[in-house]
């Protein structure tokens, strides 16, 4: 992060013999950086680490690991496009309310996404723990481990509906100052803010489920949350009730997503059995 921070800052403003790009300098130097870090990862894996042999397998055995990867890989991938195309149609209803409620829109999401980053961090922590003790046969211990998350999960949406209800109309002042900007990313807040604790269990149980082996289960509750709940229940609620209806649209989605995420999680976590890998 940092040495993408200093080379972007060096080809965007100039530094000693380097002109300054502008915006366009931006690019540059994302491209450099990342192709810098790549190139430092490779060095500290094949010399410090010994993780990288370059030995040729053997086509059988290279297809074989492709499926392998692509297997679980391909069915996430396409996990991880279906939520930002849905976020977007759900925006394009949000724009038949106007300019305002669109900026008002995207602040909300903004302050929800920060308040959801310590879930965020939660999903990605969960993967190593469910992943090793499915490995070592420690059904259990997944089990009594989802069941902790989960209750975090609803304890955190707890506190950040209090935050949202309390706070939420200060913090969207503080990004905007148009009063249709403001109303309209409170009244998300404070709308959206009752479902947060179970659209965080959908996210642990997804991601819980690509590490457990069953990839197309995640891949479907993310469907039936952007596809088969959010946009049908965000264009029902603002026909019904203006943007108002909208949000509560959103939020009925994610509550019933998070039921049936932890559904499902718990009769496939009745039926654990370790890894045949």
């Amino acid at each position: 992060m940092r040495i993408n921070s200093t080379i972007q800052g060096s080809i965007i403003f100039g530094w000693g013999p380097v002109p300054a790009f502008g915006m366009a300098g931006a690019a540059i130097a994302t491209v450099l950086a990342r192709a810098l870090t790549l190139a430092v990862a490779l060095c500290v894996l094949y010399f410090r680490e010994g993780l990288l042999a370059w030995p040729w397998p053997g086509f059988q055995a290279l297809i074989a690991s492709w499926k392998t990867i692509l297997r679980i890989g391909l069915p996430v991938a396409v996990s991880g496009v279906i939520i930002p195309v849905a976020l977007g149609l759900v925006t394009r209803i949000v724009a038949g309310f106007g300019p305002a409620a669109v900026a008002g829109f995207g602040v909300a999401t903004r302050i929800e996404g920060f308040g959801l980053a310590l879930i965020y961090a939660l999903s990605s922590g969960i993967s190593p723990f469910v992943g090793q003790n499915f490995g070592a046969g420690r059904m259990e211990r997944i089990r009594q481990g989802l069941l902790y998350a989960k209750v975090f999960c609803l304890a955190w949406g707890v506190f950040l509906l209090a935050v949202f209800l309390v706070f939420g109309r200060p913090l969207a002042t503080y990004f905007d100052d148009n009063p249709v900007v403001v109303q309209t990313a409170s009244l998300y807040l404070w709308t959206v803010s009752i479902s947060l604790g179970l659209r965080a269990i959908h996210q642990v149980v997804w991601t819980s489920l690509n590490v457990l082996g069953r990839p197309y289960d995640g891949l479907f509750l993310e469907s039936l949350l952007a596809f088969g709940l959010w946009i049908p229940l965000a264009f029902l609620g603002a026909r019904l009730a203006d943007i108002g209806g909208l949000f509560c649209g959103l939020s009925l989605a994610n509550v019933l997503a998070g039921v049936t995420s932890h559904v499902w999680i718990s009769r496939v976590a009745k039926r654990l059995r370790p890894s045949s890998d």
